[in-house]
């Protein structure tokens, strides 16, 4: 995000401890459902051993020309679509809404509410669309609790939920 943030603009970019990459959002749940989503991806637990992600190019989510998302692209890997096919059948069952846009994934590194100039962001998203930028090792996923606050997001981990053992 360092050369990003040189760049003059409008775009609010998330703190190094907000970043994460979304699996499923489930919005506004009751505390009991939440309780339920816990059992239901822990037991049994889920089938995906760990595996590691390559986090690679920058790209934008835009209207037009406006970017409204800033983000780093997740190279395609299969045990990342199997979490998230396992996760959908099993919130099904609680009755919650299977997505109905592709899997997409991506890490949101900021957003934008402005309709600013973002010509040089752009060529510099452009420069780096291929970028490989790190890798990282998922060996367990996060249940988590997002509160919105005009300072951005407060995000509380309710629960680590292990992947199957190597």
């Amino acid at each position: 995000m360092a050369p990003l943030k040189k760049i003059k603009s409008p775009i609010r970019w998330l703190s190094e401890g907000n970043i994460h990459l979304t699996v499923k959002f489930l919005g506004e749940i009751s505390p009991s459902l939440c309780g339920q989503i816990e059992k239901r991806l822990l037991e049994p637990p889920l089938p995906i051993r760990p595996f590691t992600l390559v986090i690679r190019g920058l790209g934008k989510f835009a209207h037009g020309d406006v970017p409204s998302v800033i983000w780093a692209g997740i190279e395609a890997n299969e045990s990342l679509h199997a979490l998230f096919r396992q996760i959908e059948q099993r919130l099904a069952l609680l009755g919650l809404e299977r997505d109905r846009r592709d899997f997409t994934p991506h890490i949101t590194l900021g957003r934008n509410k402005s309709h600013a100039d973002f010509a040089v962001l752009g060529e510099t998203l452009a420069a780096k669309a291929a970028t490989s930028i790190a890798e990282c090792h998922v060996a367990h996923i996060h249940l988590v609790k997002s509160q919105l606050t005009s300072g951005g997001p407060i995000y509380t981990i309710l629960k680590e939920i292990p992947l199957a053992p190597a």
